[in-house]
């Protein structure tokens, strides 16, 4: 399986919104996907009332 497609499957898998996985093969594309395996965390919507950027900056 090409490296790609692995890191797709990982961000399916831990429940990322297929809108996102574009985004977050781009962040991490200078990652190894061991490292990437290692910390990669389960999805969680965010609890607050306006969205956030990747930065943890708001948008507002």
């Amino acid at each position: 399986m090409e490296d790609a497609e692995k890191r797709i499957k990982l961000f399916q898998d831990y429940g990322y919104p297929p809108d996102a996985i574009p985004i977050l093969l781009g962040n991490t594309e200078k990652m190894s996907y061991e490292k990437l395996e290692k910390i990669i965390m389960p999805y969680k919507e965010p609890a607050v009332d306006y969205p956030i950027s990747f930065s943890g900056r708001s948008q507002q």
